[in-house]
């Protein structure tokens, strides 16, 4: 056999194996152009969902930085209610004090501060002997009396006219205007 022979013979088996697997070739062929059809469209998909997420990743983001900003406005808001809290109790529990103010400030006068209070057994005695006796709630609490006059004697006679002692008020000498006393000096009602 010459070589024309067998390659006349080797093309023919060529063409004999090739018929059944160009056969099966157009049968699969079809089914593979449409699953890469497929994968294009699924990867067009994922490229947008990709997108969607990076959107939803920069709300996400932007919306635990806005949490943030108002957890912390939330913390200093706390912090002033608790403050405010405490100044309202401490406030709570101290007595107003109540100034009464007597005589004219000038450049010859100066200021004594004197305690005023109020005798609780002025209104018993009242109300046993039957007078009406008005009561006022601030003398349930401190009172000062910031007398302007030229000297202690005049002092005296402003707050002895303002406060009487035979209306159950007690007048106590506190300080001068020089602080040059620095004593405390009941000036009526200690007999």
């Amino acid at each position: 056999m010459g070589n024309t022979t067998l390659l006349i013979v080797g093309i023919g088996v060529i063409i004999l194996v090739c018929i059944p697997i160009a056969g099966l070739v157009k049968q699969v062929a079809p089914n593979f152009v449409e699953r890469a059809a497929g994968i294009e469209r699924i990867q067009s998909s994922i490229y947008v969902l990709q997108s969607e997420i990076s959107q939803q990743e920069h709300i996400v983001q932007r919306l635990s930085g806005q949490r943030s900003q108002l957890q912390t406005e939330r913390n200093r808001l706390n912090d002033a209610i608790r403050k405010l809290n405490r100044k309202q109790s401490e406030t709570r529990d101290v007595s107003p004090l109540f100034i009464h103010e007597l005589g004219e400030p000038g450049t010859e006068t100066r200021m004594f501060t004197m305690r005023v209070e109020r005798e609780r057994q002025s209104y018993e005695r009242g109300r046993r002997s039957g007078e009406r006796v008005l009561t006022s709630p601030i003398w349930e609490h401190g009172n000062i009396a910031e007398v302007w006059a030229t000297d202690l004697e005049e002092a005296r006679r402003l707050a002895d006219t303002a406060f009487p002692f035979k209306m159950g008020y007690r007048v106590i000498l506190t300080m001068q205007s020089d602080d040059s006393l620095g004593i405390s000096v009941e000036e009526r009602g200690a007999a």
